[in-house]
C-alpha cells in the first residue's frame, strides 16, 4: 500500500492545503493517517476509492445521491 504525503493528494485533487485540511475538520474528505506529531499520509488505494464514489456523469445523478459539499449549507457548492 502506498502512503500519500498531503501535498500529493492536494496535487491530485487540485485543491489547497487549506481546503484539504477543512474537509478533514468536516468529516467530508478522504481517509487518512496521522503517522506521528502532524504527519499526514493518505492510502492511495483509498484516495483512488474515494473519487471513484464521488464520480458522477450529471449534475441529475450527484443530486440524487445528495452529495454536499461543506459549506454548502450557507449557499456554497452541493
Amino acid at each position: 500500500m502506498k502512503l500519500l504525503p498531503v501535498d500529493e493528494v492536494c496535487e491530485r485533487l487540485g485543491l489547497s492545503r487549506w481546503t484539504l485540511a477543512n474537509w478533514r475538520r468536516s468529516g467530508f474528505g478522504p481517509n487518512y493517517l496521522r503517522l506521528r506529531g502532524n504527519e499526514l499520509r493518505y492510502p492511495e488505494d483509498t484516495l483512488d476509492e474515494w473519487i471513484k464514489d464521488r464520480t458522477v456523469s450529471s449534475l441529475a445523478e450527484e443530486r440524487g445521491r445528495g452529495q454536499e459539499f461543506p459549506g454548502s449549507e450557507v449557499g456554497g457548492f452541493r
